[in-house]
């Protein structure tokens, strides 16, 4: 049993601002973790005090902690990493929910593959149905090919050093970030572990809870297509992708909209085309970053 005073092994970062609705739900299944060697680390981002009541009523076990930060995710997330003492740190959302074996899974995974940065899993709900776009269903090394379906940022463990000498998430990017890209951050990180010659594995038989997003499809769910396009079209020319990878990435949803519209599905095609434009703008860096 590792004592509340001992260097844990695992930091959690949950970075959140709004109502956190399941936020309590998501620390109780961390807390029932069969491996204990863990702290929990929530960045407040809101000007009401609910989110600290809520952390407050685990005070007793010692093992979550309460900070706050500017807004922005990445920014919320650099600032939990600041205060990670664990070696390896992970970034649930504030309405993830952990099975009760999964740390003590993936300290496994790291034993097991000792020469690798980080271990990723899938996102999925309760069902196993992917939420967070799809998975890969086959494990092995994430690479510059596969990272869009082996790493998303809720299943990511990556040893500490590692990202802290890189330098945590880059903050012009994500969500709440002062820029337009309010997506891409994790991969951008994990592309930038990966060209320093550093290896990540990943392994879907592991998992974190997350419930799927709604169905329905809203204006705010067209300019979300666009914003999010925009920061993997950041990306993909951050990390020198080929013209040949660019218009794939690009004309895959635009076949998916005019799919959508022999279907007589107007929305799906405009939030696909939203998310076509959003990529190649940022490929081509219309709203220019530092």
């Amino acid at each position: 049993m590792a004592s509340a005073e001992s260097t844990p092994e695992f930091s959690l970062i949950i970075s959140t601002i709004g109502q956190a609705e399941r936020l309590r739900q998501g620390l109780e299944s961390i807390i029932r973790q069969t491996y204990d060697s863990f702290e929990v680390i929530v960045v407040d981002q809101n000007t009401t005090d609910h989110v600290f009541k809520i952390v407050s009523e685990f005070a007793e076990t010692g093992r979550v902690f309460y900070t706050k930060s500017a807004v922005g995710l990445s920014k919320g997330r650099n600032a939990g990493l600041a205060k990670a003492r664990g070696r390896i740190v992970g970034f649930p959302d504030d309405d993830c929910e952990y099975s009760p074996t999964l740390l003590a899974d993936v300290k496994a995974r790291f034993l097991a593959h000792d020469d690798v940065a980080g271990i990723c899993i899938r996102c999925c709900d309760h069902d196993g149905r992917d939420s967070a776009g799809r998975s890969d269903r086959i494990g092995g090394e994430v690479t510059k090919t596969n990272v869009w379906s082996r790493a998303i940022s809720v299943g990511i463990f990556l040893k500490t050093s590692i990202i802290k000498d890189i330098g945590g998430f880059d903050e012009n990017i994500g969500l709440g970030s002062n820029t337009p890209y309010l997506s891409g951050e994790e991969t951008d990180l994990i592309l930038s572990i990966i060209s320093r010659g550093h290896r990540l594995h990943y392994d879907p038989s592991l998992s974190v809870f997350h419930p799927r997003g709604s169905s329905s499809i809203t204006s705010y769910h067209i300019r979300r297509a666009y914003a999010y396009g925009l920061g993997k079209g950041l990306v993909l020319r951050r990390y020198n992708y080929r013209k040949r990878e660019i218009l794939i990435y690009c004309a895959r949803p635009v076949i998916g909209a005019v799919w959508a519209i022999l279907c007589g599905n107007v929305s799906l095609a405009r939030f696909r085309l939203a998310r076509a434009k959003g990529r190649f703008e940022g490929w081509i860096c219309r709203y220019p970053v530092a």
